[in-house]
């Protein structure tokens, strides 16, 4: 189970309950950074850390060794719980557990190294462990690294026309400065 290992403060306030404010879309955690295939919500939700651990076990269960699962939330916010049969007043109650407040379009799970079908199936099957709606994704495509340097024939530099753009740096030549060349010539001097 996920719980933080230390935390500034122990309890909480609420937070929001209004439905126009939990309606609004996550403005961070909306994009596939590390698997291929990812899990979004489309409810927002908060969502235990149980949960969670029930939802990893069946996506690791359904693709079996040779995908890699990420878990994209952590709960770090504590819930309260007063006993049962307690009068009201005294304070507020004991930490009882932790969850995270998911928005619509945050990124939940993400699948690397399993088949489309396969991943499409656990991030299903996770999904009906959570307390939400969610919506498979695709990563669109890779993140290209930055392209190979092409050298140039001799044939294309000929044919191109004087004054014409080819695909090469030119040299910087930088002229010296007339007081550099002056200090230069007196500490030689000296």
């Amino acid at each position: 189970m996920l719980f933080p290992k230390k935390v500034k403060h122990r309890k909480w306030q609420t937070g929001r309950k209004s439905p126009e404010k939990l309606q609004r879309p996550a403005t961070r955690g909306t994009t596939i950074a590390f698997g291929d295939y990812g899990l979004a919500a489309t409810t927002p939700a908060r969502v235990r850390s149980n949960q969670i651990e029930a939802a990893r076990r069946v996506i690791s269960r359904t693709i079996g060794k040779t995908g890699r699962v990420w878990i994209r939330i952590f709960p770090d916010k504590p819930i309260t719980k007063k006993a049962a049969e307690v009068p009201m007043g005294k304070g507020k109650g004991d930490p009882d557990h932790f969850v995270f407040e998911v928005e619509p379009g945050r990124i939940i799970f993400e699948i690397k190294g399993a088949s489309e079908e396969l991943a499409k199936e656990a991030l299903r099957k996770a999904t009906a462990k959570l307390p939400l709606k969610g919506k498979f994704l695709k990563r669109a495509g890779r993140i290209a690294a930055a392209p190979a340097f092409k050298p140039i024939s001799e044939e294309e530099l000929v044919a191109s026309e004087p004054g014409q753009h080819v695909d090469t740096v030119p040299e910087v030549v930088t002229e010296p400065d007339a007081e550099a060349t002056e200090e230069g010539a007196e500490s030689v001097t000296a």
